[in-house]
């Protein structure tokens, strides 16, 4: 996989490292930065960049810091929304320092916890990006951790324990004190520039009413309900995602 350039800047602490990849030929490209989700790295969200890659925007992917699920460093008891949400404003600065980069011209996108955290960010950064793109967001975040679990590992959300073992993070308090008392939708209401969200019918993950209730909220939102799972894992629903994508993009 020819994931692009690859990058090392730091987050804090941290390395972070992502890629870019710009299309041909000289001038100021739109560009795309697109967050992971839990537990995953950009491995998996390189399909998802390559959408926009395809309408001819420079592309930017990368590991969160404190997640051990990618080449990023940091301790994973240490991670966050909030802290993801840290490591995206820093990606945000250093993207729009590259001199290929359209600075007025930069689209934040992500894909559950990363579109969780890009919808997070989007309200501090309303005047730096042009709008946003969420693939299946995890807005239930705050939701499930007040009902005391973090995707299939559960605890006592009234005595949160240090540590919070997952089958592929090892998570500290942090995580779930982070978002505990926080509403997720709140964020929606302040950001105004064009949102679209693509969000599988079948996802059980992260039900499809999450994305349904930001739509409502977001004052110009295209929401996208198509058959597909948790990340489109089927070659049809990840077609289906990609053409619509496209449309919106290209409108």
């Amino acid at each position: 996989m020819d994931k692009g350039e690859r990058f090392v800047i730091k987050s804090g602490e941290n390395d972070m490292v992502g890629y870019i990849t710009k299309p041909a030929g000289d001038g100021k490209f739109p560009t795309v930065i697109v967050s992971h989700g839990f537990s995953s790295n950009s491995n998996r969200t390189h399909p998802y960049a390559q959408i926009f890659a395809r309408a001819g925007y420079a592309t930017v992917i990368f590991d969160f810091t404190k997640t051990g699920t990618g080449e990023s460093s940091g301790d994973s008891t240490l991670v966050s929304a909030l802290t993801e949400k840290e490591d995206l404003r820093v990606i945000l600065d250093y993207v729009k320092t590259l001199d290929f980069v359209d600075a007025d011209n930069i689209t934040l996108a992500g894909c559950s916890m990363g579109g969780f955290v890009t919808a997070l960010l989007a309200p501090e950064v309303e005047s730096e990006v042009k709008e946003l793109v969420l693939f299946f967001p995890a807005f239930c975040i705050p939701d499930h951790t007040r009902e005391g679990h973090v995707q299939t590992t559960h605890f006592d959300p009234e005595n949160i324990p240090d540590i919070i073992e997952t089958p592929r993070m090892r998570l500290g308090r942090k995580f779930a004190e982070d978002v505990i008392n926080m509403d997720a939708f709140e964020y929606c209401k302040h950001f105004s520039k064009p949102v679209l969200i693509v969000h599988g019918i079948e996802d059980y993950v992260v039900t499809v009413d999450y994305s349904e209730k930001a739509a409502v909220l977001y004052k110009d939102c295209t929401l996208k309900e198509i058959h597909g799972d948790h990340g489109f894992n089927t070659e049809e629903s990840f077609a289906e995602c990609k053409k619509l994508t496209l449309e919106w993009l290209t409108r």
